[in-house]
């Protein structure tokens, strides 16, 4: 290389050497190697991203994304007249990881309190969730299975699902009681025709048995009367159907004793007959 050259060369290293415009690892610059060639010094650097997997490891896609699983529910939206106890079923349009599922998943509220389901049971055959949970009768039931809850075999996650139904409002329909006879050692035996409900079986029936002394016949009480039967603790008897017995205690023996008997459902939804029955002079066992 001509020597001009060599020192235009040299001035212009120095010049950017001292402006810091390029620095090259130690020190080195464009410049004549050792054996009079051109050469030329570069630094390359990898670029990573990091994600969940740790720091450089690359950024992790999830598999699984939230979408609509829920196929039906029952109770259904705005069923009514539906039992306290008949649990929550959903039914869902896809195998579901049964594994996912807890029973503090659902959100149950009725009157503004919180209901939790005690247990809930997955069926992959029909692919449909079932919790346990007992609620108030003549109420509206408001249920959420609130988003990402459960989870798909593919590692979907639920969108959120609420809705609501009301529970049985209505009372059975009974006659009262039929006739009552001393059993002695201070029972008396009632017997009556059994109820019938739209929601509650007749085994499930319960019938509450009120007796108490009024000191006149059964068949002419006043309201006062059976206002003092009715404030009595009832003997409950569940699932008869007639000839039903409740234990009396007596404190006198010689007092008429007149019993009224409500039907009550599940719901504990009570029929409000008056009709009462008589024992007559209980003088015997007591």
């Amino acid at each position: 290389m001509p020597q001009n050259l060599k020192i235009f060369f040299l001035g212009l290293c120095f010049f950017i050497l001292m402006t810091g415009a390029n620095q090259v690892g130690g020190g080195g610059c464009v410049g004549d190697t050792s054996d009079g060639s051109d050469a030329t010094t570069s630094d390359t650097s990898t670029t990573g991203t990091s994600g969940s997997s740790g720091a450089g490891g690359g950024t992790t896609t999830a598999t699984g994304v939230r979408t609509a699983l829920v196929s039906s529910a029952s109770p259904g939206n705005s069923d009514t007249q539906k039992p306290i106890n008949g649990g929550i079923a959903i039914t869902f349009n896809t195998a579901m990881d049964s594994t996912s599922f807890a029973a503090g998943d659902l959100t149950v509220v009725s009157n503004n309190t919180s209901y939790t389901p005690t247990a809930v049971s997955y069926n992959s055959t029909n692919r449909t969730a079932t919790w346990t949970v007992t609620v108030p009768g003549a109420s509206t039931v408001s249920t959420t299975l609130p988003a990402d809850s459960v989870s798909d075999a593919s590692g979907n996650t639920n969108g959120e699902y609420t809705y609501s139904y009301s529970t049985d409002s209505t009372v059975p329909t009974f006659a009262g009681a039929t006739t009552g006879t001393d059993a002695g050692s201070c029972k008396m035996n009632v017997s009556w025709s059994a109820a019938t409900d739209s929601v509650t079986s007749a085994s499930n029936m319960a019938y509450k048995i009120y007796c108490a002394g009024t000191g006149t016949n059964c068949d002419v009480l006043q309201a006062s009367d059976r206002t003092t039967i009715l404030a009595t603790t009832p003997a409950t008897v569940t699932g008869a159907t007639s000839g039903a017995s409740g234990t009396i205690s007596f404190t006198q023996h010689d007092v008429t004793k007149c019993c009224i008997v409500r039907a009550c459902d599940e719901a504990n939804n009570c029929d409000t007959n008056t009709s009462a029955v008589q024992l007559g002079l209980v003088v015997t066992g007591c």
